[in-house]
């Protein structure tokens, strides 16, 4: 039987007018869609009821500023939920884990995914969320009483922290983490927005990092058509954003780091779960399937060390 879900947060107020901008104020396009699709009929493709909650006490222009519809959320949310599923498979493998959520946003995967491996008997789940300072300070006030850190919030179980760390500057903060079990460091909607030479750097910190406890990396990624064609997404456009990094061959970060090793690379259009969208989505991934320079726009990655 599985645990009690913990509950959305509840407030008695609004959080007031968000004020991130470039490519911090993209999280909350991928937090809309996470919202529009925990309503959506006949059934959501994630549900993720704490998204919609946070929408709801955010003054922002979601609709307006963001280009997400219908269509868009399914898609934003089949790519949560296949990252959701590996980080549970991750967790279901050890007794003992870390896991770190690099850029996490405001995004509620210590929930979905943390607090019903740790309510599990005889699991031990460190769980640290990272992102800027600004980014950090805002998620503080929206998740206030839901999950607390240092303990559970509502439900228990979860040994959790929030931190203030660059993606781009890992050395600054990745030595702050215990490497004393397996850790996985999970990424969702960064690597694009870093350059090559910052991405390397990245991935060869946490590999270095942890290494000698072993763990994975998890992350999406963009290929060269998605970056060349980034003036199309609404989202970074009105951001003032610019993406940079693309990775055509994932096999290529290998050579970077010693003992890096690919264990899954999946396109996004051909993710689980595709048949679930709704018909335009799974008309328009059919058809991009069938043209070679589009089908590898975007893709989901998993690594081992």
């Amino acid at each position: 039987m599985s645990p009690p879900s913990p509950a959305a947060p509840t407030a008695t107020a609004s959080s007031g007018k968000i004020t991130l901008t470039g490519a911090q104020e993209t999280l909350l396009a991928t937090l809309y869609g996470r919202a529009l699709d925990a309503t959506a009929k006949p059934k959501p493709v994630l549900g993720d009821r704490w998204a919609a909650d946070t929408v709801r006490r955010i003054d922002y222009d979601f609709a307006g500023r963001t280009g997400i519809g219908a269509a868009e959320a399914a898609s934003v949310a089949l790519r949560a939920r296949a990252l959701d599923r590996w980080t549970a498979d991750f967790l279901a493998r050890h007794r003992a884990v870390t896991v770190v959520h690099l850029a996490c946003g405001l995004d509620a995967r210590c929930l979905r995914v943390g607090q019903a491996a740790a309510a599990a008997a005889g699991h031990d789940v460190r769980w640290i969320d990272v992102d800027l300072e600004d980014v950090v300070e805002l998620r503080r006030k929206l998740f206030a009483g839901v999950i607390d850190e240092g303990g559970g919030g509502l439900g228990g179980g979860l040994d959790y922290a929030l931190a203030a760390g660059s993606a781009a500057e890992p050395d600054a903060w990745l030595g702050q983490i215990p490497a004393d079990r397996p850790t996985l460091v999970v990424f969702e909607g960064l690597t694009m927005y870093l350059r090559e030479e910052e991405g390397r750097r990245l991935f060869e910190s946490i590999v270095w990092r942890f290494r000698p406890v072993g763990g994975e990396i998890a992350c999406d990624a963009f290929g060269s058509v998605a970056i060349r064609l980034q003036g199309l997404i609404k989202a970074v456009k009105d951001s003032g954003s610019v993406l940079h990094w693309a990775i055509d061959d994932p096999k290529l970060l290998e050579t970077w780091c010693d003992g890096l090793r690919l264990v899954e690379d999946q396109l996004t259009i051909e993710m689980p779960g595709i048949e679930e969208l709704p018909l335009v989505s799974r008309m328009q991934a059919w058809a991009v399937a069938r043209i070679p320079y589009l089908r590898e726009a975007g893709r989901l990655l998993r690594y081992e060390f």
